[in-house]
């Protein structure tokens, strides 16, 4: 499902600390990025434990240069094809208007949010300008623990974008909260003021007029994947995390539930459902997938209690004329698990044929099978 834009928004985030609304702005005294980079350098070494096997080179460039640069590199890394396949599968859960242009949005996020990013297929660190301000300097410091990472561990991999699930996501879920971690590590160093500095230049920009589900996509690996990195840390130290870069998590579940990961819970396989039309995509929606398509229609509190316990899933989505349509299969852990779900899914259709008589937009959504093998259920908007 976020596979397209979204996977390639992630992966251009996936060394970017500050994808964070705001762009820097001299608020000290700065000095010069390459003149702070090797104090950088050895305080990432000796936070994660690891040394740099070689210099990591760095790219200042200037706001024109930078914002051109991503766009590049968002180009490079999206898939045209599953950039189309995503847009239908988010435009028929009501998360993406009709006719809304996902890579366009995409790049209108990168362009206004993005202070810096390592950039694992080049090895290079991209800075938005060349001053060491308290913000630049804590971006960094989440940079160059992405650099290292990826000299010890390998982080372009991309038979994890490829892949229909949420591997992907979830490995950047691993990389930015080890990197965050770092960064928090580093800001516990700045004097009040120089916090101060730092959090107004990472909130002094509005933020993009996007769709919210693409605002929550690339914020989830950064809310989430702190606390899996502390977890792993309390149940084995750096080992454990380093471990980890090698047998990653490979759902969302895992990441929002580290003790699932910790005691080795992978997803349940479940088969493909069918649609009703030519496939137009396939994947899997998760945990994280479901509570964004419960959450414009229900509670917080009852989409958290309804997607606990998430199994596994496997939708495909496909055009019904001017709409698009997914179908869902969902298994849950246990039967109560799967009782919540389906209340969760009545009151989802409830709310979405209240909103349509309302001549609300809202995608239209049934429950088609309920039984021991899963419950199913189709959207269409």
């Amino acid at each position: 499902m976020f596979g397209g834009a979204l996977a390639a928004a992630v992966e251009a985030l996936r060394g970017n600390a500050s994808s964070r609304p705001g762009v820097a702005s001299p608020t000290t005294a700065p000095g010069d990025v390459s003149a702070v980079l090797p104090e950088l350098e050895r305080f990432v070494e000796k936070q994660r434990g690891l040394r740099f096997t070689t210099p990591v080179r760095a790219d200042l460039l200037d706001d024109a240069a930078f914002t051109d640069r991503l766009r590049q590199v968002n180009s490079r890394d999206a898939d045209p094809a599953r950039t189309t396949a995503s847009q239908v599968s988010l435009t028929a859960l009501g998360l993406l208007p009709p006719g809304t242009d996902l890579q366009a949005q995409t790049d209108r996020l990168l362009g206004a949010t993005v202070l810096g990013y390592y950039d694992p297929k080049t090895k290079a660190l991209v800075v938005r300008g060349s001053r060491a301000t308290p913000g630049v300097r804590a971006t960094l410091a989440h940079e160059l623990t992405h650099a290292l990472q990826d000299q010890h561990f390998n982080l372009d991999r991309p038979d994890l974008d490829r892949a229909l699930d949420e591997s992907s996501l979830a490995f950047s879920g691993l990389a930015e909260g080890d990197a965050e971690l770092v960064r928090s590590a580093y800001e516990l160093t700045f004097s009040p003021s120089e916090l101060s500095a730092a959090d107004r230049e990472t909130s002094s920009g509005a933020i993009p007029d996007v769709p919210p589900v693409l605002l929550q996509m690339v914020a989830f690996p950064y809310s989430a994947g702190p606390k899996f990195v502390g977890d792993l840390m309390q149940a084995g130290g750096r080992a454990r995390v380093d471990a980890a870069f090698a047998a990653p998590p490979t759902s969302t579940e895992q990441l929002i539930d580290p003790a699932r990961y910790l005691a080795g819970e992978a997803p349940k396989p479940v088969p493909v459902p069918a649609g009703d039309g030519p496939k137009a995509d396939e994947g899997v929606l998760g945990e994280l997938g479901l509570r964004l398509a419960l959450g414009p229609a229900i509670d917080q509190r009852t989409v958290t209690i309804a997607t606990n316990g998430w199994g596994g899933d496997r939708y495909v989505a496909w055009r019904d004329g001017a709409r698009s349509c997914l179908r869902d299969t969902v298994v849950m852990d246990s039967a109560r698990d799967t009782d919540e779900l389906r209340q969760a899914l009545r009151a989802w259709s409830r709310n979405a044929k209240a909103a349509t008589k309302a001549a609300t937009k809202a995608a239209e959504v049934s429950i088609d099978a309920d039984t021991a093998a899963g419950i199913t259920f189709t959207a269409c908007q």
